[in-house]
């Protein structure tokens, strides 16, 4: 579960991965954080989770040391599993889902992200595309609730490896995807010319629209759920 940097507070501000995090059921649920490095999981435990952190190396936050592709817990004694930028480096993500798919209880929530188009970085073994992360929980019987884009491009991923100053990556990303934004418009008013000409080629603008929200982005975060 190496990493590049270690999932601090200021990481899950900057990918938003709150937004994808429900609100804990009922008191004293369960919490485990994979890959948790220094983070302190004040936000889930502001949302009324207990939290074990659990990762391969001591870290300020690390409850357990282990591997992600084996747990050592009990089958179905959580109600949420995080895992932020840990699947791709993971030598068997399969085998990691699966084993969070048991950990979790029935109707628990998985919450991750993971890697796409960033570059290979910490050994990294799968950066995975949206059909490849979606496939990947669902392989390992989740139900996905929710994909979604980090907001990261694959552009400002490559120059913040690049060249380590965040501000610089930052302004640099956004300057991409206003480039991406304005080719999405061109694209857009292409398929708009072929909306009554031709409608076999106007249906695959749209496809290609709508695919073009995952093309050219770091990664993703998901939230899946345990069958009940």
């Amino acid at each position: 579960m190496s990493r590049i940097c270690s999932p601090d507070k200021s990481t899950w501000e900057y990918f938003n991965y709150k937004d994808i995090i429900p609100r804990a059921q009922n008191e004293g649920a369960k919490a485990l954080d994979i890959g948790c490095g220094s983070y302190s999981g004040t936000f889930l435990k502001n949302i009324g989770y207990t939290v074990t952190g659990y990762d391969i190396i001591r870290g300020d936050s690390t409850a357990i040391i282990g591997d992600g592709c084996l747990l050592p817990f009990k089958d179905d004694c959580f109600e949420l599993a995080t895992s932020m930028s840990v699947f791709e480096h993971l030598q068997d993500p399969w085998q990691g889902c699966s084993e969070i798919y048991r950990v979790l209880k029935p109707g628990g929530i998985l919450a991750c992200s993971l890697s796409f188009l960033e570059p290979y970085h910490a050994h990294s073994y799968y950066h995975f595309s949206h059909l490849g992360a979606h496939n990947l929980l669902e392989k390992s019987g989740f139900t996905v609730l929710k994909i979604a884009p980090l907001g990261f491009s694959c552009s400002e991923a490559c120059l913040r490896h690049l060249i380590p100053i965040p501000g610089l990556a930052r302004l640099f990303g956004l300057i991409v995807r206003g480039i991406l934004r304005l080719r999405r418009v061109g694209i857009k008013t292409i398929s708009l010319y072929y909306r009554r000409r031709d409608k076999s080629k106007y249906q695959r603008a749209l496809e290609y629209l709508y695919e073009d929200t995952y093309r050219f982005e770091a990664g993703f975060k998901l939230l899946g759920q345990k069958k009940t």
